[in-house]
């Protein structure tokens, strides 16, 4: 009896640190959607090369490659972008990689389609 409930009561912390071991993408967040935020901002033409993944139990990080043709780095925008995550989502560490989308210069881990 004491194994079934010791068991059942650490379940789901079994399913946590599996999925920390596969680096799985969180169950609480949808990759199509921070996807489509990321591709709604301003300035921003496509969206790839996007790793979402958990650090431990309570927090999440993110890697993105966003491409902004103008080739401006925007502080703002990154603020942005960081603060908006970490709100919608739960993201709080996050890498974010501009590219101006220069097909002579093509980013390697760019679908063929985004370059």
């Amino acid at each position: 009896m004491v194994t079934v409930i010791i068991g059942i009561g650490t379940w789901s912390l079994l399913r946590e640190s599996l999925s920390l071991a596969l680096d799985a993408v969180p169950a609480n967040i949808h990759p199509a959607k921070v996807e489509a935020y990321l591709a709604s901002l301003p300035g921003i033409e496509a969206v790839h090369d996007l790793h979402i993944w958990a650090m431990s139990t309570t927090e999440i990080a993110l890697t993105v490659h966003l491409i902004k043709p103008d080739a401006v780095i925007d502080d703002l925008l990154l603020v942005q972008i960081n603060n908006e995550l970490r709100e919608l989502f739960g993201i709080q560490h996050t890498t974010v990689q501009f590219e101006r989308g220069d097909t002579s210069h093509p980013c390697k881990q760019a679908p063929a389609e985004v370059v």
